[in-house]
């Protein structure tokens, strides 16, 4: 049968070499798509390599759900497509026990390293992913007393920290609700409530949740890239960090965050299987349960309206920032978009990641590149179709 399959494949247009974990989703996307597709032994940690796309995954014997894994690459490499991105990465983990179901980075000929992938999207922390970090800074805001939800926070039209103009793409009123600092996407409130945190704390928080330290997967990527920390974790750097602007991170170290942050406050070591290990306290219960609260609130009224799914409940949020240009500072024509999803909202189960550089989708004439129009869509569509009694079958 999979010599008949493959005979079949062969006749589309080039050579084709698969493993039998892939030749499912080779079929669906040589029929669908029509380009070739030659991949590489699926047990080994090398890149699947088609005629539009470079795909490297965990290996397919480390998953425990592999068949997830295949459709996420399947959903995630059409949703490339549609946005006309560089490249991508999701990552899907199971947010009580860190375990990863799946991890996938695709790369296409419109990236600066298609030729010669440099990183794997998923796992290298190559882009600082902005807005994604809010998160954090609520959360610990909260954890530590300083805020409620209905803390009310001046809102200036700018705020200037040192040298620096801080600003909202959208302006909200001159008084805020926390809960609506969240909501709107303000970094000039979130900015303010890193003030109250302290740069200090505000280290020592990130480094609990995993954000300063390489993960094991890691090693399995060479690279030359190093995470980009700050030289000096001044207040200044404290207020760009707050909105996710000044330190790199993976989607697989987001992923790990957001599971300790909503799994009622405990941290987690991500693995491709479950690690009996000591878990220690992040942030307190009632906390978690907030920070709950305000993802599913960004999904029924706020920014992540598309990211929304129906008959399950979804907590989400969303990033976008400049990339960094190779030769410093940033590159303003290049957008990196990421959206942290977390299903079922009331009692957590999951969290997705999904990351796309520089996507794009065309809304009534206009060209949208942010996180709420690019990659929330593709969120909601991957839940939609790995959904928790999916995931969950043996």
């Amino acid at each position: 049968m999979i010599r008949q399959l493959f005979n079949k494949l062969h006749t589309n247009r080039g050579d084709l070499s698969l493993c039998r974990g892939a030749l499912r989703i080779c079929k669906q996307f040589a029929i669908a798509s029509c380009f070739f597709i030659a991949l590489s032994a699926c047990d080994q940690m090398r890149p699947l390599e088609t005629s539009t796309a470079f795909i490297h995954s965990a290996p397919t014997r480390a998953l425990s759900t592999s068949a997830v894994n295949e459709k996420i690459t399947e959903i995630l490499l059409q949703g490339i497509t549609e946005t006309k991105a560089e490249g991508g990465a999701a990552v899907l983990v199971e947010a009580n026990t860190g375990q990863i179901m799946s991890l996938v980075s695709i790369v296409t000929p419109t990236a600066p390293d298609w030729e010669e992938p440099r990183y794997n999207r998923a796992v290298t922390p190559v882009h600082e992913l902005g807005s994604v970090f809010k998160t954090f800074t609520i959360a610990q805001a909260l954890d530590m007393a300083l805020v409620a939800p209905e803390t009310i926070i001046a809102i200036p039209p700018s705020l200037r920290i040192s040298r620096f103009q801080i600003r909202d793409f959208e302006q909200l009123n001159g008084h805020s609700t926390v809960r609506d600092v969240f909501l709107r996407n303000s970094n000039i409130g979130t900015a303010q409530i890193s003030q109250l945190i302290g740069s200090e704390a505000q280290q020592s928080f990130f480094g609990e949740l995993g954000l300063l330290s390489p993960h094991l997967l890691e090693k399995r990527y060479p690279t030359q890239i190093k995470q980009g920390h700050p030289s000096n974790w001044s207040n200044v750097v404290a207020a760009t960090l707050s909105f996710g602007h000044g330190l790199t991170a993976s989607p697989l170290q987001i992923a790990g965050a957001y599971s300790s942050l909503i799994n009622d406050g405990l941290s987690v070591q991500l693995s491709t299987a479950p690690l009996p290990r000591f878990r220690r306290r992040v942030v307190n219960t009632g906390t978690s349960e907030t920070v709950r609260h305000l993802l599913q609130a960004n999904v029924q009224v706020g920014a992540m309206s598309l990211a929304a799914v129906n008959d399950l409940d979804v907590g989400a949020y969303g990033g976008t920032a400049e990339m960094l240009a190779a030769s410093g500072g940033y590159d303003e024509s290049r957008l990196v978009s990421t959206v942290a999803a977390v299903f079922p909202i009331e009692s957590p189960k999951y969290v997705l990641v999904v990351m796309l550089e520089s996507p794009v989708v065309r809304v009534d004439g206009d060209d949208l590149r942010t996180a709420s129009w690019t990659v929330a869509p593709l969120a909601a569509q991957i839940i939609e179709h790995v959904r928790p009694e999916l995931i969950d079958q043996p």
